[in-house]
């Protein structure tokens, strides 16, 4: 089963009447009474996505399927791509067993390097960091912080919306991600909004990292 996560602040959401799958809505408006699950408007929507999964993590079933989306998806890619990720009402789409991001374009990143990658086979090469509150040491950091191992480059999917089955989130412990969402706190700005996207640069890594012994 299909299970769509949507991270939502003050977003129109009206577009999850046209998924086919089951809908949770995990909303941080504090003035929208609508929904049943509320968070604190702390963090990106990588805070979100984990603490759902911390508070999910024991109920979660191995031939299930997870996605996790923005409340608004639209940003970073259109309809007509992201219909071909998720189940979508009258439609057919691609699936997979393995991760799979909800992406229109992405990005080669390393220390001084940053190659965008569009759906058209265009690229942009901006050749050092674009981003200064992004520096390259900042995601080795948060890898290091998740015991990712060494890196010198990644792939990274603009918008950070991924297709999950559940298997590649509970081969980590419920720990490790508890860990990782301290990510979220316990750092001062710029830091702590750094910390969210460099998650998002990392989510590749993160699926298939595991700290559990085979």
């Amino acid at each position: 089963m299909y299970i769509c996560v949507v991270a939502k602040y003050r977003e129109d959401i009206s577009w999850t009447k046209n998924l086919d799958c089951e809908i949770i809505i995990v909303n941080k408006d504090p003035s929208d009474k609508r929904f049943e699950i509320n968070y604190q408007n702390i963090g990106r929507e990588t805070e979100t996505f984990i603490r759902w999964i911390i508070e999910n993590y024991d109920n979660l079933k191995i031939e299930d399927k997870i996605i996790f989306l923005q409340g608004n998806p639209f940003e970073h890619l259109t309809v007509e791509k992201f219909s071909e990720f998720v189940p979508m009402l009258d439609q057919t789409f691609k699936t997979s067993h393995l991760p799979k991001p909800i992406r229109g374009r992405w990005s080669y990143c390393c220390q001084k390097k940053v190659l965008i990658n569009y759906p058209d086979g265009s690229s942009i090469d901006l050749k050092i960091e674009p981003d200064p509150l992004l520096p390259w040491s900042q995601t080795v950091f948060v890898g290091e912080y998740l015991g990712l191992p060494k890196f010198d480059y990644l792939i990274s999917h603009t918008g950070g919306q991924w297709i999950v089955p559940v298997r590649y989130i509970i081969n980590k412990s419920k720990s490790w991600w508890e860990n990782a969402l301290t990510l979220h706190y316990n750092f001062e700005d710029p830091q702590l909004t750094a910390n969210g996207y460099c998650i998002e640069r990392l989510w590749e890594m993160i699926w298939y990292h595991s700290d559990l012994e085979n």
